[in-house]
């Protein structure tokens, strides 16, 4: 059975007709009708009375001659006079309205219920291919949020969700593109200052240290850190190439237990940089960098480093030098290292919470109360430790254009927000990104209330900016918190700035130093060489002035026997590479293809060493300070020696013959002169035991004055 139904035209026409009769319909019923309340006897114009034409609505009569009508144009049954007419109409043209308003009503009713019909239809339409694609996220027709918030941002219709504007970051005064490697720099040296031997600088005053024109303290701290464990890698033995750079690597690696290699880096960091860069030990870093590598062919980064570097090359210098730092076995341990202590104690953390619930569970053989507090404390302890064991700063979470949010431990009082698109969509899209920032309550959580709950990404970020505003309070004056050097404190940021390279008057001091301690130590001195210093004004006169120190030869005095005996010398050539091998065939080699300043200063680095560990082992010892016990001893025993030495003395001073017949034998020697003389010749009977004096002796004691020196001569001769 076919449903004769009408075309839709016919049925618009339809409805057409069934609208204007009910409007007449309206009409006549609304049309003057007999009034049974009383008329009016006379006229209402002339007051008189006669044949009157009553008003159909009121109790009003009018003559047709005061009406100035006829009959034949009066319809006596529906007459309805001027004042009544107007009323009339005015009511009609409010129906009309009314019956318009009703219509458009009833049609916007019922295109609204077709509408939600048609929706109806539609999302168990939409539904039915979302379950169908993602069966796992559907069940018992419902999504179980939140999901991907690539499928929510797809059907917003269906997953019900309104996109709102989320507020604009402000912008910092370093350019977007630059802020972000800056912000990478600062976290780096922040999470490894330990281990790098740097102070935490914030990021303006990090900006202002690489977009000055010279050396400053921050820079060279920076580097040096960096370099420290790149340095050690291409010192190695393995590593050292004698061809490379006249043999820079092999010389350090020679030296390396001789000179001390923070010395060598603090002056000559930049010869280092370019060293490595060119060694070919990193060049899987290196070989996506090839406008840098053009570079280094045309300015050298030992000369021109600071003066023909850009802000930008600067920065990815750095970053290739922290790329290749974090392939050095050093920090591989170190990360390594924090990541198994980290991991102990989340482990440890889990544990707790497990304790932890069983507890409030209430279960058998659970922990007491007093247990449960302790366990509570060492939870937080746990806590502490694990957010001061970093490796990196981590994202806080992304939102549905995978903008990223970063909050940094030493810049607190910032949301740094990471886009891929700049603000105001002119320009274009940049891998590192373009960085902006929030740094007012109000602001996050403006965006906070903005993000949706339904997406995976932005549940996470909702949730780490509830716990960022909970934790901390951003700064509510402007002025505070624009800066980001406040956690230095009364650091003197200008003293950092100021320019700490090294000249050569600085190197010319260093060797008079040099020159006076060999000249003092080993008595070795030449005027004509510190003349040849201080004349030197370029790095090459310079250079001929420490060749000339190298080569000075002297004398080393010996210590004497005895302190009454005259020093004696005795010439010896000094020669201070005697201990350390072929060390002076590199050093050599290298000071003399010495052109830079740089160069200069490592080669006498390494020069220093060798001549103070010289000079300490061949310096004169110091006798120590003596007892007076041990003084009286020595001084006894010097006498003794002193009289021995004037006894053989003696002996050697006395004749040979006898005094009285001239004849030589076995003789008695006179203890006043050196006369001697036989027993017989000297009329003795037996040779004496004590002293004996000859007769000129004995006769010159006679005519001398006895004195306490002549007492025992006398006694003798009495």
């Amino acid at each position: 059975m076919v449903k004769n139904t009408k075309p839709s035209k016919q049925r618009e026409k339809g409805k057409n007709k069934q609208d204007s009769r009910k409007l007449n319909s309206r009409r006549t019923s609304n049309a003057p009708t007999a009034r049974k309340s009383r008329v009016s006897r006379s006229c209402i114009c002339c007051k008189e009375k006669g044949i009157l034409l009553p008003c159909n609505i009121c109790s009003q009569a009018y003559h047709l001659t005061c009406l100035g009508l006829s009959e034949s144009e009066v319809s006596f049954s529906h007459w309805v006079c001027a004042d009544c007419t107007d009323n009339f109409e005015k009511r009609i043209r409010e129906e009309e309205i009314r019956l318009v308003k009703s219509q458009k009503t009833d049609k916007e009713t019922r295109d609204k219920k077709l509408y939600h019909k048609l929706m109806r239809t539609e999302a168990d339409t939409l539904m039915k291919r979302f379950k169908k694609k993602h069966p796992d996220l559907v069940k018992g027709g419902k999504i179980f949020y939140p999901i991907n918030d690539t499928l929510l941002w797809k059907n917003p219709e269906l997953h019900e969700v309104e996109e709102n504007d989320m507020p604009l970051p402000k912008v910092y005064h370093i350019h977007p593109e630059v802020l972000g490697d800056v912000l990478f720099i600062s976290d780096f040296l922040f999470t490894f200052k330990d281990l790098l031997q740097t102070q935490k600088i914030g990021i303006d005053l990090l900006y202002n240290a690489l977009n000055t024109q010279h050396e400053n303290k921050i820079v060279k701290e920076l580097h040096i850190g960096l370099l420290r464990p790149l340095v050690a890698k291409m010192i190695r033995k393995e590593n050292s190439d004698k061809k490379l750079d006249r043999g820079l690597s092999y010389l350090l690696c020679r030296a390396q237990k001789i000179a001390n290699l923070e010395e060598i880096m603090d002056s000559s960091y930049l010869i280092l940089m370019e060293s490595i860069f060119s060694s070919g030990l990193w060049n899987e870093f290196i070989e996506d960098s090839e406008q840098l590598i053009q570079k280094f062919e045309y300015f050298p980064i030992s000369t021109t480093y600071y003066e023909k570097y850009t802000l930008q090359e600067k920065i990815q210098m750095i970053s290739l030098l922290i790329s290749m730092t974090l392939d050095s076995l050093q920090f591989y341990q170190e990360i390594t290292k924090r990541i198994e202590k980290r991991e102990i104690l989340r482990k440890e953390k889990d544990d707790i919470h497990m304790q932890l619930k069983s507890f409030q569970k209430g279960k058998k053989g659970s922990l007491t109360s007093e247990e449960a507090g302790e366990i509570n404390e060492r939870l937080e302890e746990i806590l502490a430790e694990m957010k001061g064991i970093r490796t990196r700063s981590e994202c806080i979470g992304k939102d549905r254009n995978y903008s990223e949010y970063y909050v940094f431990p030493w810049e607190k009082r910032f949301l740094f927000v990471k886009r891929y698109k700049p603000i105001g969509g002119k320009g274009k899209e940049s891998e590192s990104g373009y960085w902006y920032y929030y740094n007012s309550k109000e602001e996050i959580e403006s965006l906070k209330n903005c993000l949706c709950l339904k997406g995976i990404r932005e549940t996470k970020l909702s949730f780490g900016l509830e716990k960022y505003l909970s934790e901390l309070i951003p700064p509510t004056n402007p002025e505070e918190s624009t800066s980001s050097e406040a956690e230095l404190g009364e650091i003197d940021k200008s003293a950092l700035l100021e320019n700490t390279a090294y000249t050569l008057d600085n190197l010319k001091q260093k060797m008079k130093e040099a020159y006076t301690a060999t000249l003092n130590t080993l008595g070795i001195g030449n005027s004509e060489v510190m003349d040849q210093i201080e004349a030197s004004n370029t790095v090459f006169d310079l250079k001929e002035a420490f060749i000339a120190l190298s080569n000075c030869t002297g004398s080393i005095p010996k210590e004497p026997t005895f302190e009454d005996e005259p020093v004696k010398k005795s010439k010896s050539e000094v020669f201070i590479w005697e201990d350390h091998g072929d060390l002076l065939q590199f050093w050599s080699q290298y000071l003399v293809g010495v052109e830079k300043s740089q160069e200069l200063y490592l080669c006498y680095h390494i020069f220093a060493a060798v001549l103070y560990k010289y000079l300490d082992t061949h310096k004169p010892e110091i006798p120590p300070e003596e007892t007076s016990y041990n003084l009286a001893r020595r001084s006894y025993r010097l006498e003794r020696l002193r009289k021995l030495h004037q006894i053989e003395e003696e002996f050697r001073n006395q004749d040979q013959t006898c005094y009285v017949c001239g004849e030589p034998g076995l003789m008695v020697c006179c203890d006043g002169c050196p006369k001697v003389a036989h027993q017989g010749c000297a009329d003795l009977d037996e040779i004496p035991v004590g002293d004996w004096f000859c007769a000129e002796c004995v006769e010159k004691a006679e005519t001398m004055r006895v004195t306490r020196h002549r007492a025992r001569l006398t006694k003798c001769r009495n």
